[in-house]
C-alpha cells in the first residue's frame, strides 16, 4: 500500500515539507525535533519550566540556529497553559520599541485585535484567519488560540474596562495620559491570568533583522529598548521571552538591561557538534513525515488497522550525507535553517533529474548555489 521509496519517497518529502527552513503554519512544530533528543543538557525543559514560573529568558543564539522554533515548540506543547503574545520587533518602528509607554500600547493593540477578529467573524472563517495570520504557530494551537481571542471579546471584559481599551487604547488617533497604558496593560495581564488560568508569555522575536542597521542607528536602539523598554516587561506580571542575537550581548544596552536584572535567565542556543546529531534531526523528520502519509494513505484505502512504516535516512541520502552538512553547518555559524536550504535544494533537484537519492553532489551543488 504505501510504495515509499525511491523518487515516490522524495515527492512525499518535499511535498509535505520535511526539509522547509522555514516551515508553513501546520508544520514546524509537527517536524520539530527538540533539542534534547540531539544534544545533552535542558533547553525545551528549561524554557517550559521558566514559562511556568514566570521568568524573564534571553535565548541567545546566531541567525538561524533555532530560537524561534524552540520557544514555539514549547508554548504550543503547553497550549493549555500558556497565553504567547507574539511580537516581531523586526517590523516595528523604532519610537514604538524605544518608547515602553507606546510599546504597551501595542501590546494591547495586538491583543485587541485577536479579539476584535474572533468577535467578527463566524467560527470557520476565524479558523481560516488564524490559519493566515499566525505563522508562527502551528495547526495544533489554533483551537486553543481560538479559545483565547474568543475569551478576550469584549463582551468577556467587563464593559466599562472593554471599552476602554477597544475604543481608546487601540485607538491611535485617541490622545491620552502615557502612563494609562501601562496601567491599562497590567490589568489586561491580570485578566487574562484569573479568567483563563494561563500564563501569558510575551514572546520578542526577529530581532535578528536589527543587524542590517548602521552602527550608531543600532546601538540608539538597543539602548532604548534593553533599557527602557526592558524594564517596563520585567515589571509586568507575564512571562518574557526574548530571541536575542549574540552581538547584541556586548552593546551597552544589553549589558546594562542584563545588570539590572531584566533578564532572569540567559540560555545560549545548543550546538550541534557532531554529525550524528545532523543525521538523527533528519531522521526524525524523514520518519514523520513518512509516518504521516502512512496513516492519509491508509484512510484513504480503508486500511485499518494502519500498517506501521520505516524509512531511513539511507533511503533518502547518499552515505556521508550527515558529515558534509555538518561541514556547511559549522561555516554558515551553526545555522541549522541554511543546512535545511542546502537539503531542500539538493532534493528539489534530485527530483527533477528523476534520481531516486539524494546525492553527495548534489548537496555539493546546492549548496554551491546558494553561496556555501
Amino acid at each position: 500500500m504505501n510504495g515509499l521509496a525511491g523518487a515516490n519517497l522524495l515527492a512525499v518529502l518535499q511535498a509535505r515539507q520535511a526539509f522547509a527552513p522555514v516551515a508553513q503554519p501546520g508544520y514546524r512544530t509537527h517536524l520539530y525535533v527538540p533539542f534534547e533528543e540531539l544534544v545533552s543538557g535542558r533547553h525545551e525543559s528549561l524554557l517550559r519550566e521558566s514559562f511556568e514560573n514566570t521568568q524573564r529568558l534571553a535565548l541567545i543564539g546566531p541567525i538561524g540556529s533555532g530560537k524561534s522554533s524552540l520557544i514555539e515548540y514549547v508554548t504550543s506543547t503547553g497550549a493549555d497553559v500558556f497565553a504567547p503574545i507574539w511580537i516581531s520587533v523586526g517590523h516595528e518602528s523604532d519610537e514604538i520599541l524605544r518608547d515602553p509607554p507606546e510599546f504597551a500600547r501595542h501590546l494591547i493593540r495586538e491583543v485587541v485585535r485577536w479579539a476584535r477578529d474572533s468577535q467578527a467573524m463566524a467560527d470557520e472563517q476565524r479558523r481560516v484567519l488564524l490559519a493566515e495570520t499566525t505563522p508562527t504557530l502551528p495547526t495544533v494551537t489554533h483551537a486553543q488560540r481560538q479559545d483565547f481571542s474568543l475569551k478576550l471579546a469584549l463582551g468577556w471584559l467587563n464593559p466599562g474596562f472593554g471599552h476602554e481599551v477597544e475604543e481608546t487604547v487601540a485607538d491611535p488617533a485617541v490622545e491620552r495620559n502615557r502612563g494609562e497604558f501601562v496601567a491599562s496593560l497590567d490589568r489586561l495581564v491580570e485578566l487574562i491570568r484569573e479568567d483563563l488560568g494561563r500564563v501569558p508569555i510575551v514572546i520578542i522575536d526577529d530581532s535578528d533583522r536589527w543587524l542590517r542597521l548602521d552602527g550608531e542607528v543600532r546601538d540608539s536602539l538597543l539602548d532604548g529598548f534593553f533599557v527602557d523598554t526592558c524594564r517596563m516587561l520585567a515589571e509586568r506580571n507575564w512571562a518574557v521571552a526574548m530571541a536575542i542575537h549574540p552581538d547584541y550581548c556586548a552593546t551597552r544596552g544589553y549589558r546594562q538591561g542584563a545588570g539590572n536584572g531584566y533578564f532572569t535567565i540567559q540560555h545560549g542556543m545548543p550546538q550541534l557538534e557532531t554529525p550524528a546529531a545532523l543525521r538523527q534531526l533528519f531522521a526524525v523528520r524523514i520518519q514523520s513525515v513518512a509516518e504521516a502519509e502512512n496513516e492519509y494513505r491508509a484512510l484513504e484505502e480503508g486500511v485499518d488497522p494502519i500498517p506501521s512504516i520505516t524509512v531511513e535516512v539511507e533511503d533518502v541520502f547518499e552515505d556521508g550525507f550527515d558529515a558534509l552538512l555538518h561541514e556547511y553547518y559549522e561555516g554558515s555559524g551553526q545555522n541549522l535553517r541554511a543546512v535545511l536550504t542546502v537539503a531542500q535544494q539538493a532534493l528539489l533537484e534530485t527530483i527533477g533529474l528523476g534520481e531516486e537519492l539524494v546525492s553527495l553532489a548534489s548537496l555539493r551543488d546546492a549548496a554551491l548555489g546558494l553561496a556555501f
